[in-house]
Order: structure tokens, then C-alpha cells, then sequence
């Protein structure tokens, strides 16, 4: 007679080819399991996948089994998907297929997908592999069929309850949460920011309930590298509340996430292997001030400032239930204008977005705006308008940016050593009472390339730029247009 053991085994490889066992682009044991419900993608261990192999058991002759005769037949399943089994790439909400369409999980318990491509959307009921759950994700609600000359107009219901005025922020903002359906790009990071009150929590929560519905709407910054790192590959939109400050190590981690570097992870306090986690996410901050001095953050980052919210004010409870009702017509509007996006020319959207540091994201965002009634050159314009926005703010908050904003006021040309750049600087922040107490002031001038590399970016962008040249003696040229 057959060990318990040996059935749980049995049971499982019955379920083939139905069940598919395979590992994930980290090298982890996986199952596509035949259920009820459907196919179920699940991590092969004593969890979901677990439970799974005692329901076979109990079902085939009402016997249960414990953990410990459960490990046999586990580690068998897992050699199998690891030294059998193809390899597959999960993602995180959404994913590209190599005909070009973009998959999107609805996260429900069908495991059924949206498919996208320039023909239109669909529901597809047994899509490929491509996606990994986690015990945050919501289900989302099916979309509405909207005609692509109804986009515009139903997406503006949005800012019911997300309170940003002006046409071009707007713009923006309806550009960015189209573009959170586009898998592996660098999206930047809109940081929103205004007085107490105006609704800066309802916006994260808003957007992240209409792109990427979760039981966490929005997040605390974790203050281990290694729980970060995990919190960001879990959230496909990592939406981060009510931020004064962040330490280096987390706006790394930010700039990191945004860019797709990788990052890694000990799996086990007993393992000596790492696993290397590389993803790009869409991160949002939001703050009563600015809550990032760093430039290479900053340059990453788009800012919104809410308004101030008028004595017109409804409870949270009344804007959530309102948001419901009309949540499945803003999805099937996004739908609608990614649809018209990817039919937009790639060369041409290449050319429009090149000059821009996000240049992939900027091309997205002139096919996505070009697909709403030609607003292609509406968009660069404004996205033109808000890196500037942003190179000002990053300048104020820096304090070496400061002090040359000052210092080459009424100045076309500067040129000297950089003991003489450094000492007139000196002199710039203290005739203008500017601090040079911040960790971010070049201490003398040895570190003064190092801070002006730091913030050459956003000078440019003002209109600033410098040369370095090495010789006999060191000269540093200022240029004013």
C-alpha cells in the first residue's frame, strides 16, 4: 500500500499537463495549478500550493496529512520545476507579450487579464504566465467600454477627487496614470505636495484604487534596505504618504526603483545566496513640503501642488462611494486612450521625447497625449514647463544651487581657479544670508566639482552651465544664456 507520501506525489503529476511547474526569472519554484476558480499561479511551498496538495488528498480518499509528510512530496515538485520545468518572467500587474501587446491583471480570482493592443482591449480569461500575486492585491473592477472621443471628458471626472487645478497639470497627471499601464519604462515620480488638508492622501489613494487596487493604498517608508527593497518589488504603484524627510540610503533606493538597477536580497539568514531583484515601479510621494534635496531624485520627479480645498468640503466616505460609481468608466478610459497610443508612430514619438532625461516616459507621454485629439505638442510643452518647475525647486532646496542662482545674477561669463570660484561663492551666501551649513555645501574646493556635478543637470535647464579645464591651472568657466 502506497505511503501518504507517495499519493500526495501521485496525485499532483496526475494533474498534468494542466498543473505546469516552472521557476521565475529569480530562479524560484513555481506551479500553475488547475483550480475551482482556474489556473492559479502559486509559489510551490506549504502556503496556497500547500493547502492545494491536501485538498487532492482529501478528495481522492479523505485523508489528511501533516507539514512534515507534506515536505517530501514539495521538494520533489520543486526539483522538478527547477531542473524540468521552462523558465517564465513574472510580473507585477503588468507585462509586455512579444507580439506587442500589453497584458494587465485584473487580479480577481479567475486570474483572467486585460489584453491591449492597437486593435482594442479584451478580457482574456486563460491568459499566459506572466504575473505574481501577493496577499495586497485587490481584484479590479471590469472595465466600461468608452469611445475614444468620450476619453477626455470622462477622465476630467477624476478631479472630482483629485483637487489639481490648471489645464497643463491636468494634462499631466492624466498622461502619468495612462502611462501606469506601460510595463518597463522609467516613470517618473510625481511628487505631490501642498497644505494641510487639500487632499493629498485621497489623491495617492485614488490613483492607486483606479491603476493597482490594493488593501494598502498607500505606504510607510521602511527603515531596513532589505524590507524596502521587498516592500517595491510587492507594489507594481509603491504610493509613499505623508513624507517630511528621506535618508540617503531611501532616496537611492527610490532612483534605483524607478530605473529598473538592481537590488538584492539574502533569501535566507542562513543562505549564502542572494537573490538579485531588478524591477522598475511606479513610485508617487507626497508631502506638505518638497521631502527630497536630492537632485538625482528630484530630476527623476514631476511636482504637483494641490489647491487648497474650498468650504465646499464632503466626508472621505462620500467621495469613496462616489469614486465607485464611477471607477469602471475611468478604467475603460485609460484602456481607451493606451489603445489609441499604441497606435501612434514610435519614430515620431522618439524624436518628441529624446531630449527629456525620462526620454522613454516622454515618448509615451506625447503618443498618449497625441492619441487625445492631437495633444501630442500640448504635452511636451507642459512636461517642458514642469522640468523647469522642477529645476527651480531642486536649485532652492540645494545649497550650492542657491548660491550660483545668486552669484550669476547680472552675469553673462565667469571664469577663475576654483579657490577663487569657491571664495566668491563663500561671499555670494553671505551677502545674500544664504546657509552653508548644510551637508550639501562644498566644504572647500576640492569638493566643489563634486557639488556642482550634482546639480549641473538642473542648472542647465536655467540656463547655466560651467566647463572644467585641467592645466597648468585650473580653471572653471561659467556661461549665462
Amino acid at each position: 500500500m502506497a505511503s501518504i507520501k507517495d499519493t500526495l506525489l501521485k496525485l499532483a503529476l496526475q494533474q498534468q499537463p494542466r498543473l505546469e511547474l516552472f521557476t521565475d526569472q529569480h530562479g524560484m519554484p513555481y506551479a500553475r495549478v488547475p483550480t475551482g476558480k482556474g489556473l492559479e499561479i502559486m509559489p510551490i511551498g506549504k502556503g496556497a500550493f500547500g493547502d492545494w496538495l491536501g485538498w487532492l488528498l482529501f478528495e481522492d480518499n479523505r485523508q489528511t496529512c501533516s507539514d512534515q509528510t507534506l515536505e517530501p512530496a514539495l521538494r520533489v515538485l520543486r526539483a522538478k520545476a527547477k531542473f524540468e520545468g521552462p523558465c517564465y518572467h513574472l510580473s507585477n500587474r503588468v507585462a509586455w507579450m512579444e507580439d506587442g501587446a500589453i497584458y494587465y491583471d485584473m487580479t480577481n480570482e479567475q486570474w483572467s487579464a486585460i489584453r491591449v493592443t492597437c486593435d482594442g482591449w479584451e478580457v482574456n480569461p486563460v491568459p499566459p504566465i506572466l504575473f505574481r500575486r501577493y496577499s495586497h492585491h485587490m481584484p479590479q473592477v471590469m472595465p466600461a467600454e468608452i469611445a475614444p472621443q468620450d476619453a477626455w471628458a470622462v477622465l476630467n471626472n477624476l478631479f472630482k477627487f483629485v483637487n489639481l487645478g490648471g489645464d497643463d497639470n491636468r494634462l499631466l497627471y492624466i498622461v502619468y496614470l495612462v502611462s501606469l499601464l506601460v510595463p518597463d519604462i522609467a516613470h517618473p515620480i510625481p511628487v505631490i505636495h501642498g497644505e494641510q488638508g487639500c487632499g493629498k492622501t485621497f489623491t495617492l489613494k485614488t490613483t492607486r484604487k483606479l491603476v493597482d487596487p490594493s488593501l494598502v493604498g498607500v505606504l510607510a517608508t521602511p527603515w531596513k534596505p532589505e524590507e524596502f527593497v521587498q516592500q517595491l518589488d510587492h507594489h507594481w504603484c509603491a504610493f509613499y504618504d505623508n513624507l517630511k524627510k528621506l535618508t540617503e540610503w531611501q532616496q537611492d533606493t527610490l532612483c534605483r526603483a524607478v530605473t529598473g538597477e538592481g537590488n538584492t536580497k539574502r533569501q535566507l539568514y542562513t543562505d549564502q545566496d542572494d537573490i538579485v531583484f531588478t524591477y522598475r515601479r511606479c513610485i508617487a510621494l507626497n508631502g506638505i513640503n518638497v521631502c527630497s534635496k536630492r537632485p538625482d531624485l528630484l530630476d527623476r520627479s514631476i511636482l504637483f501642488e494641490l489647491d487648497a480645498l474650498n468650504s465646499n468640503r464632503r466626508t472621505e466616505s462620500e467621495l469613496e462611494t462616489e469614486f465607485e460609481q464611477v471607477r469602471p468608466q475611468l478604467f475603460g478610459a485609460l484602456l481607451t486612450m493606451l489603445v489609441g497610443a499604441l497606435n501612434q508612430s514610435k519614430q515620431m514619438a522618439y524624436q518628441q521625447g529624446k531630449w527629456f532625461r525620462l526620454a522613454d516616459w516622454a515618448s509615451w507621454g506625447w503618443r498618449i497625449a497625441e492619441a487625445l485629439d492631437g495633444r501630442g505638442n500640448d504635452f511636451i510643452a507642459c512636461y517642458n514647463n514642469a522640468t523647469k518647475t522642477k529645476a527651480e525647486t531642486a536649485l532652492e532646496l540645494h545649497p550650492l544651487g542657491q548660491v550660483l542662482i545668486a552669484f550669476m545674477k547680472g552675469k553673462d561669463y565667469w571664469e577663475g581657479t576654483p579657490s577663487k570660484l569657491h571664495s566668491e561663492l563663500e561671499q555670494t551666501a553671505l551677502l545674500e544670508e544664504l546657509d552653508t551649513s548644510d551637508k550639501g555645501w562644498p566644504s572647500n574646493e576640492n569638493w566643489l566639482g563634486r557639488r556642482l556635478r550634482e546639480i549641473a543637470p538642473d542648472l542647465s535647464i536655467m540656463g547655466i552651465t560651467y566647463t572644467y579645464e585641467k592645466g597648468e591651472e585650473r580653471t572653471y568657466r561659467l556661461f549665462k544664456q
